[in-house]
């Protein structure tokens, strides 16, 4: 499969050919139904928003996402910087023991 900047265009191609198909049933369905004619209109433009949101998404998702491989995914730094004395949850003491 052929790639953009990196990306595999599988994921847009489907979306794209899920529009189309489903267009396509919606202009079958206005030219041998006349009686659906002005309710069919708003679908397409419903489709048109959807296949734009995804495209948007799929593009948006590449630029946020660049280049993954710079950092480390696990980020372990972090867990060496909690404090000892700064425990969340404090010890849970028993009143019965000492009587």
């Amino acid at each position: 499969m052929t790639a953009l900047h990196g990306r595999h265009l599988g994921s847009l191609l489907a979306a794209w050919a899920t529009v189309l198909c489903l267009a396509g049933a919606l202009y079958w369905i206005q030219a041998f139904m006349p009686a659906f004619t002005d309710m069919l209109p708003p679908l397409y433009v419903v489709l048109g928003v959807v296949l734009l949101v995804v495209t948007w998404k799929w593009f948006r998702w590449r630029a946020r996402h660049r280049d993954r491989r710079h950092t480390e995914r696990r980020h372990t730094e972090r867990r060496d910087d909690v404090q000892d004395d700064a425990s969340p949850i404090p010890p849970v003491q028993d009143e019965s023991v000492g009587r």
